[in-house]
């Protein structure tokens, strides 16, 4: 391992507590200084690591999320139109006598109800 020297200058408070530090710790300032540097080093590397990581992260849980919403609004599409559907087939079926009003409010009860199964209710 090589070591280069540098001249450092930092605030008189920074000063006081790598003194208290390296009291602490029994060990010599500028042994206390290096390792300060060392972990400084370390942390920043690390730290643009994690936040690249943490962005990657939340870009893809955003595109999940706005990809699970346009499932979920095709899905309730698709369960609507099937309640519909049956709505509709059973009332030919049967030649009933309601108008298109109570239709559609006993497709959208019967799909209400499959909501609600769906949802685990």
């Amino acid at each position: 391992m090589s070591v280069v020297k540098m001249t450092v200058r930092i605030k008189s408070s920074q000063f006081q507590t790598l003194n208290s530090l390296a009291k602490q710790q029994d060990i010599p300032r500028y042994r206390m200084l290096s390792q300060i540097i060392d972990r400084g080093f370390t942390a920043t590397v690390n730290d643009a690591g994690v936040n690249e990581n943490i962005r990657n992260i939340a870009f893809e849980t955003g595109t999940l999320s706005a990809r699970v919403a346009v499932l979920e609004r095709l899905v309730e599409r698709a369960l609507f139109v099937n309640c519909a559907a049956y709505v509709y087939a059973r009332h030919a079926v049967l030649n009933g006598s309601r108008n298109d009003d109570e239709l559609q409010a006993e497709a959208q009860a019967a799909f209400q109800r499959q909501l609600k199964i769906a949802e685990g209710g």
